[in-house]
């Protein structure tokens, strides 16, 4: 042992503590996420396309299996006094079942897809579309009882009443029915009533709006993933919210001038070549569906992007055998 001046002074280096996680909007993560999207974005503006257009093949089919359900239960067509007859004839209750398996799925193939191919892109490595899709075996199995409809329920109905989640713009033709709003505006102070309904149903759309990617990047169930989501974005749901608020004001400049631009060939034929106006109508008709295609397939592309950075920001190894 030495001692004095010449002593061995002996130190032992504490680890340096991890950096806390870079914010999802701002700074150079902002600058990672535009070039990420400029790189990988077409390829997940295709993947999304292809998968949204799925709901035109189920939708049919879920319809399908709910007419053979009534069907089942003998039932000339479904009211509300007839839900219990429905639910009390086991070969109903079945197809009513496959139905809801078979929707919530093909949810979570449209929008989990998204979430396996942005996941691996954050770390900084690209996977196959092939491998995307298998990864959503482990989710689908966790769908196989009451998750299903509590999926169903927040994917086709919250989502789409609040515009936010990585399939609102997929899903878009769930809104307030028109006699409550009319009802509301008949009264005095309506008008604030029904501001501030939107406003809550989107602020707690923006608290569940890493529901997808948490489901899909860890083992939680469908009701462990909305409850983890609620806590995880108690302090950034108002980022979450300006980032995914830029992504809507972008989708709808661009849609507003897509379907100003498309007006201009029509009213030409018609002041100049009335005889070609229907054809010019219907092409450009045809052109501007197309391109509405491709902004929500966009939109979606993006909003995956943002609620995966931010799930992967706020939950330790979300994502990572993903």
């Amino acid at each position: 042992m030495c001692t004095g001046r010449y002593a061995l002074r002996v130190t032992t280096e504490q680890p340096a503590p991890a950096p806390a996680p870079a914010p999802v909007v701002g700074g150079a993560r902002l600058r990672d996420a535009v070039t990420l999207l400029r790189d990988a974005g077409p390829r997940w503006v295709v993947a999304a396309g292809a998968v949204g257009a799925a709901g035109l093949v189920v939708v049919p089919a879920v319809g399908g299996l709910l007419a053979l359900a009534v069907r089942a239960a003998g039932l000339p067509a479904l009211t509300h006094l007839d839900v219990g007859t429905l639910l009390t004839t086991p070969a109903s209750v079945a197809l009513v079942a496959l139905g809801i398996v078979l929707a919530a799925v093909t949810v979570l193939v449209q929008q989990g897809v998204l979430v396996g191919l942005v996941a691996p892109a954050l770390a900084g490595r690209t996977v196959p579309l092939r491998d995307a899709f298998t990864a959503l075996r482990g989710p689908a199995r966790r769908l196989l009882g009451p998750g299903a409809l509590l999926l169903l329920l927040y994917s086709v109905v919250l989502v789409p009443l609040g515009a936010i989640g990585v399939g609102a713009a997929l899903a878009r033709d769930v809104e307030v029915p028109e006699f409550i709003t009319g009802e509301l505006l008949k009264f005095d102070g309506g008008r604030a009533v029904l501001v501030v309904a939107v406003l809550a149903v989107t602020w707690v759309d923006l608290r569940l709006s890493l529901t997808v990617p948490m489901f899909v990047l860890t083992d939680r169930g469908v009701g462990a993933s909305l409850v983890a989501s609620w806590r995880a974005t108690r302090r950034t749901w108002w980022r979450i919210g300006l980032a995914l608020g830029a992504v809507g004001v972008v989708v709808a400049g661009i849609s507003a001038l897509v379907a100003t631009t498309a007006l201009a060939p029509t009213r030409f034929a018609d002041a100049h070549a009335p005889g070609a106006a229907t054809i010019v109508a219907g092409t450009s008709l045809a052109l501007t569906a197309c391109v509405a295609v491709l902004l929500a397939a966009a939109a979606a592309a993006t909003t995956a992007l943002v609620t995966t950075a931010a799930t992967r920001a706020t939950v330790p190894g979300a994502g990572a055998t993903t």
